[in-house]
């Protein structure tokens, strides 16, 4: 659903405002694969090469908010032109977004597919709300009836703002495989297959828990798991010259 209102140009501004509900679910989380942390290669991904890729460990299938869903989206763009004696003019104009965070999963790396999920999409609640402002001046002059120059500045995230874009949601930096769980709770985990029975019949998810938790073994666990590691890029601002004939 959208909502929209517009101001269209008179009296030298206008301005647009915009809000936007929806939800993102399923099993499939696109060409970028964004539950694989995105890709820059459409269509090649690990989400069905596997078959518990699309089910968590206690074998249920997949089904909730995908990792790019975002509820409540606002969105605002405007912009004032001042005049000067007909030669020359300034414009200001912003854009303002502020949008809710995206949904975070925990994930562990199984037989070399990650992400292989651990409870299901996400358990691990979201990311900060994000927001974001940019501000631009354009400066006009007119010269020789056919030719303007133009000086304009561009200030990127305004405020500098650090909002967090993701976290760390691999649980344990190990690659798994079924011996690991022979010791951890998972008696029937002989093999590759029995592993895969196991998953859809009884699931192995306390296993892969005791395995990455054992008090003997820290290293077996993420000591960054569930900490921003992504953010904001920092303020930034552009200046450029233009010649319009």
């Amino acid at each position: 659903m959208e909502l929209q209102l517009d101001k269209r140009f008179a009296k030298n501004y206008y301005f647009n405002a915009n809000y936007t509900f929806s939800r993102l679910k399923g099993n499939y989380s696109g060409l970028a694969s964004s539950l694989e942390f995105g890709r820059t290669s459409p269509n090649v991904s690990r989400l069905f090469d596997l078959p518990w890729q699309a089910f968590n460990l206690n074998g249920e299938p997949l089904d909730g908010r995908l990792p790019t869903d975002r509820p409540h989206v606002f969105k605002f763009y405007g912009a004032y032109t001042a005049n000067w004696g007909g030669k020359q003019s300034t414009e200001f104009s912003g854009f303002t977004t502020a949008a809710s965070g995206t949904p975070l999963t925990s994930v562990v790396t199984l037989y070399s597919l990650n992400p292989t999920i651990v409870n299901g999409l996400g358990d691990l609640g979201r990311t900060e709300t994000f927001t974001q402002t940019d501000f631009a001046v354009r400066h006009k002059i007119r010269f020789a009836e056919k030719y303007t120059l133009v000086a304009e500045m561009d200030f990127i995230n305004l405020f500098n703002e650090q909002n967090e874009l993701q976290r760390q949601t691999t649980i344990s930096p190990n690659n798994m495989s079924a011996p690991n769980f022979l010791s951890t709770g998972c008696s029937a985990c002989t093999g590759e297959v029995a592993m895969i029975n196991q998953i859809f019949n009884g699931g192995i998810r306390d296993a892969v828990l005791n395995f990455i938790n054992a008090p003997t073994r820290p290293d077996r666990r993420q000591t960054t798991f569930n900490l921003a590691n992504g953010f904001q890029t920092p303020r930034e601002v552009r200046f450029g010259f233009r010649l319009i004939f």
